[in-house]
């Protein structure tokens, strides 16, 4: 359904609506505006293995980590994340080696740009390693090739042009590449709300846009929120609920129909702050390599 065929059925909504509607939107709005202003937001990871609960990965007091994206390479694991320098107001990508027991060694620069990055989303394909970190301030999609892995990178294309595109997550899967992102401009709707599907046969392209795009329109689901990943034979896709805001929670999608012609995907699971503790009010990204998870989550500080 379009959203022009949407408007044609929707109703006007009644007093009773928007009585209903601003209970629910106004103490909200002015919770968020409070905060705003008397606190900082502070993202930070937490990581667990089976034999351990989740505990918090160090970072500077200048910078936040985010973006949590765990990588098994040549029998080590590495975490990759986005550093957020409060100072300059900039994200870049680094990256630690993980033991199995979940301890993070001390992490290193790995990509850095004029411009913001985040999201960065690491995959392997022909035996080369790839990047392709969310760029939306640039407005590109880049991919970028692992020359000294994982610590240099370069970048051998740009998959996309002048577009606002919003975590995009590569899947590969029986040899042929998926990519997943919410775009802005793309319709009238935000980018947390419609998640579009593009496919190749190679990580430079070219890529086809899906028929059925956008595949998903809804904020709760749309918006990726990691690394697919595959669990008693079934495709899990990692999706944020932003219905209540901004990493309210992690949506698990079951990946029921994916081809060229065809995606659906269905309920599978859910992941909320209650699930990771450490006094976090948000999570919206999940990682996973063998017995190692991480996840990156929210809690706010005041400035003074």
């Amino acid at each position: 359904m379009t959203t022009a065929d949407a408007r044609s059925v929707a109703r006007a909504p009644t007093a009773r609506d928007v009585v209903r509607f601003a209970a629910f939107a106004v103490p909200q709005l002015a919770a968020r505006l409070v905060r705003h202003l008397l606190m900082k937001e502070e993202w930070f990871i937490l990581i667990r293995s089976r034999d351990a609960g989740y505990r918090r990965v160090p970072a500077p007091r200048s910078v936040y980590l985010a973006d949590p994206w765990l990588v098994a390479r040549d029998g080590r694991t590495y975490l990759f994340a986005e550093s957020f320098d409060y100072a300059a107001s900039k994200g870049s990508i680094v990256a630690a080696e993980v033991d199995a027991h979940g301890t993070v060694g001390r992490f290193r620069r790995a990509l850095e740009r004029d411009h913001h990055l985040s999201y960065p989303c690491v995959f392997e394909f022909d035996g080369d390693a790839y990047m392709i970190p969310e760029a939306r301030a640039n407005r590109t999609v880049d991919l970028y090739r692992a020359v000294q892995f994982p610590y240099e990178w370069k970048r051998v294309s740009v998959l996309f042009e002048d577009v606002l595109a919003v975590d995009p997550t590569i899947l590969v899967h029986e040899g042929q590449l998926w990519l997943f992102m919410t775009i802005s401009g793309a319709s009238e709707l935000p980018s947390d709300e419609e998640l579009f599907l593009f496919f190749a046969d190679d990580p430079r392209g070219p890529w086809s846009a899906h028929p059925c795009n956008p595949i998903v329109s809804d904020v709760r689901h749309a918006r990726p929120a990691g690394a697919i990943f595959e669990t008693a034979g079934a495709l899990v896709r990692p999706a944020q609920d932003c219905l209540r805001g901004y990493g309210h929670a992690v949506a698990l999608r079951r990946i029921d129909a994916l081809s060229t012609t065809e995606y659906r995907e269905s309920e599978f699971g859910r992941l909320t702050f209650r699930d990771v503790g450490a006094r976090a009010t948000d999570v919206h990204t999940v990682a996973r390599s063998g017995a190692l998870q991480a996840v990156d989550a929210r809690r706010f500080r005041f400035r003074i």
